[in-house]
């Protein structure tokens, strides 16, 4: 390949860049929508997801293991894998695949999704690492605090859980799996999110945990303190926060925790509202949904019963009336009102050839 840019023509069939090892690494190309890339994306929604769980329940009830910050940085690494990735992914020009190092590069920096990575990965942390290491005992509790509290920036991650379900829901082949793993998700990370600032709200002074107790009470007025809780365990103020944040969205309310103070009050208020347009948004796509896919048995429910009518007004024999509507329920069960003759219609010959042999392989295996 030339150096020169002038001298690049887009690749129809890319081949391998490089010849060693070193030189592969920093010139390969990745296909969009490749099987690499569809593992990839799902990881990194994967680690996106932690990250916003674990960063967010480290601030909220300043759990500061150096076990978590271990996980908390390994998973950074995994981002700034992406963008190196990114910088080596494939493009369409023309109908061609440019697989030129440059041009990919140039390409991605070209994108919305090049600034975005660079505003969401930005290290806030060295900003924070001034207040983390000044001092011993109280002093550097209260840096590891500040520290935990800069890295909710890094929550910004989150939009490629929404961008990753949004383009799966584009796909005209998406399946209804991919809406109830989208909602899963959501609600998992809305409780979790509204748990960590409902006991934040509660607990904003400096907290010392051990293996077990909080040894530090929080405001006089909270739920934690006057429901008894300053002696519990972190697993326990927990599980209170995430029970008490799920059974509000629900507008269920127990009453066995409630709000103390007006602040408590004010976000249980928009908690409650939260709640009520998330479940409402589920149900409505959940019936949208549901009616879509049953478009194919109402049509067919009509068709049928045009026949009978006919069949009917006709006086046709009741035998064979019946005759015709048992056709009618196999061609139901064998497809689903589809119309089979036509549906590959638009398909190239030879392709049509080959999933015809595919569909039909056990027959003549047999």
């Amino acid at each position: 390949m030339s150096e020169k840019g002038e001298d690049r023509k887009p690749s129809l069939l890319p081949v391998q860049n490089g010849d060693t090892l070193l030189e592969r690494m920093a010139k390969f190309y990745l296909i969009p929508e490749g099987p690499f890339l569809a593992h990839w994306n799902r990881f990194i929604v994967l680690v996106a997801i932690l990250l916003a769980l674990l960063t967010s329940f480290m601030a909220a009830f300043q759990y500061s293991s150096p076990a978590a910050w271990a996980v908390a940085y390994i998973l950074d690494v995994c981002f700034l894998v992406d963008i190196w990735l990114k910088f080596h992914m494939a493009y369409l020009q023309g109908g061609f695949w440019v697989v030129f190092p440059k041009e990919m590069a140039m390409n991605y920096m070209k994108t919305y999704d090049f600034y975005f990575d660079i505003v969401a990965n930005f290290p806030v942390d060295l900003i924070a690492l001034g207040w983390a290491h000044v001092g011993e005992g109280e002093g550097k509790i209260e840096g590891v605090k500040v520290l935990a509290l800069v890295r909710l920036w890094k929550l910004l991650r989150t939009v490629r859980v929404l961008t990753f379900f949004r383009r799966q829901e584009n796909k005209l082949h998406a399946s209804f799996s991919i809406q109830i793993v989208k909602f899963v998700v959501y609600l998992s990370l809305l409780t979790h999110l509204i748990c960590c600032v409902w006991f934040a709200n509660a607990c904003s002074g400096d907290l010392q945990w051990d293996t077990t107790r909080m040894m530090k009470s929080c405001r006089d007025d909270s739920w934690v303190i006057n429901k008894g809780w300053e002696g519990s365990s972190l697993a326990s103020i927990y599980a209170g926060s995430l029970y008490w944040s799920l059974t509000t969205m629900t507008t269920t309310g127990y009453g066995d925790i409630h709000p103390e103070n007006d602040s408590e009050r004010i976000f249980a208020l928009f908690t409650m509202t939260m709640g009520n347009l998330f479940f409402g948004y589920i149900s409505g796509t959940v019936a949208s949904t549901l009616s879509n896919m049953n478009a194919r048995r109402v049509a067919y429910q009509q068709k049928m019963e045009a026949i009978r009518q006919y069949m009917a007004d006709r006086d046709m024999d009741r035998d064979m009336q019946q005759r015709v509507l048992d056709y009618y329920d196999y061609v139901w069960e064998r497809n689903r009102g589809i119309d089979v003759k036509n549906i590959f219609g638009d398909m190239p010959s030879t392709f049509k050839s080959e999933v015809a042999l595919s569909l039909n392989n056990q027959i003549i295996d047999n």
